[in-house]
């Protein structure tokens, strides 16, 4: 852990760098806090831990972390009704690349709800991208 690193960011460390079965489930308990709407100051302290923890990836590049980040960034976007524009697309899109590259099915199955989620509007992905995570997850009973 880096000396300057925050305490607001340690428990998504712990938590995103679990690779196991588990990985699901322990990242759903910290994105739980960004369906909390009723409190607008808290996409404003969404946007500084994603901040935060964009930093202490430059200093410290993890493929897994990064993917998990963008899963909270995105999530916090769609919590708080903020548009998900074509950079985040590609953000996901990148995430997914970097599932594959650490040959984690259960990451990529959530990168592709996540992808098919913010492409609602497009049946054709929608459904695409729902099916292939479907597949993953009853390939791996996640």
């Amino acid at each position: 852990m880096l000396a300057a690193q925050s305490e607001s960011i340690f428990p998504l460390i712990k938590a995103w760098e679990v690779a196991d079965t588990n990985q699901t489930r322990i990242a759903e308990l910290t994105y739980a806090p960004l369906r909390i709407k009723n409190n607008p100051s808290q996409y404003i302290n969404n946007q500084k831990i994603v901040a935060e923890f964009e930093n202490y990836l430059k200093k410290k590049p993890d493929d897994r972390l990064q993917a998990r980040l963008t899963i909270y960034e995105i999530l916090g976007k769609i919590s708080y009704t903020q548009k998900v524009d074509e950079l985040d697309h590609e953000k996901i899109f990148q995430a997914i690349k970097l599932a594959y590259k650490l040959k984690d099915d259960q990451l990529k199955s959530e990168l592709f709800a996540l992808y098919a989620s913010v492409n609602y509007w497009n049946d054709s992905i929608f459904l695409l991208y729902n099916i292939k995570s479907i597949l993953l997850q009853k390939k791996g009973r996640y």
